[in-house]
């Protein structure tokens, strides 16, 4: 019977011991005696004691500090919610920035003045100015800030231009000989959105409900 090989790659080690050594040097900096006092496949090395090994077995990994900060934790904030109404006509100024935001499912690429067609927000009202604070990244000329996921206080403020019904989608279904055939319709709901303006710091503590842009 021809003996086993030894398992290469999945956590096995090399045929090349040049190749062990060079990995446990390599590691060795990082873990410290702890490394040292195993065997090249992780194991306990049959000098210890057997208290030792049992110590060895149980003790936690390493910890390796990471030069990423910690994440803040941020309440996961609405949708959208309502801020205030479009009164009379308006005009939106162009700005030098763009957004990300998540709406329901969906992630839109904004900048102001732009127009998004999004399934039908129910409760939303035609002329409602709402505020979509899902802000996944934010950018501008200088710099670009992404959320993670989302941006603390950034939103997007949009009007609620109209809701309508999609082109009709046309779905056929037929069965080869077995004199089936159907032909059905469907037409989705759908709220079109008019972005008015990116916000980084978010709503102004003066904005009044019901002020127009």
């Amino acid at each position: 019977m021809a003996s086993a090989q030894p398992m290469v790659g999945g956590g096995g080690l090399s045929q090349r011991k040049e190749n062990n050594t060079a990995s446990r040097l390599a590691v060795a900096e990082v873990l410290g005696d702890e490394w040292r006092s195993r065997t090249p496949d992780g194991r306990p090395r049959a000098g210890a004691a057997p208290g030792e090994q049992q110590q060895q077995q149980r003790r936690p990994p390493t910890v390796v500090d990471s030069a990423i900060p910690a994440i803040p934790e941020v309440d996961e904030p609405d949708h959208w919610r309502a801020v205030g109404r479009v009164e009379a006509a308006f005009t939106v100024p162009l700005q030098p920035a763009f957004a990300v935001v998540q709406l329901g499912p969906f992630q839109y690429k904004v900048t102001a003045d732009d127009v998004i067609l999004h399934p039908k927000l129910v409760g939303a009202e035609v002329n409602d100015v709402i505020a979509l604070e899902k802000v996944l990244l934010l950018g501008t000329p200088q710099d670009t800030t992404i959320g993670r996921p989302y941006v603390p206080g950034a939103c997007v403020v949009a009007a609620v231009e109209s809701h309508f019904r999609e082109t009709k989608v046309h779905v056929f279904k037929k069965k080869v000989r077995k004199r089936y055939s159907k032909l059905q319709g469907h037409r989705s709901q759908m709220t079109a959105l008019r972005i008015l303006q990116v916000m980084p710091e978010g709503l102004p503590a003066d904005w009044r409900q019901g002020a127009a842009p």
